[in-house]
């Protein structure tokens, strides 16, 4: 159980990255 939830947490941080990456890539394409 220690290991599932230290995934749940692993998957939000990556979710996280991801969004963030979006937000950088759009932020940057809408600066042009």
């Amino acid at each position: 159980k220690k290991g599932g939830l230290g995934d749940t947490t692993k998957n939000k941080n990556i979710r996280l990255k991801r969004t963030k990456i979006k937000l950088e890539i759009l932020g940057f394409v809408s600066e042009r």
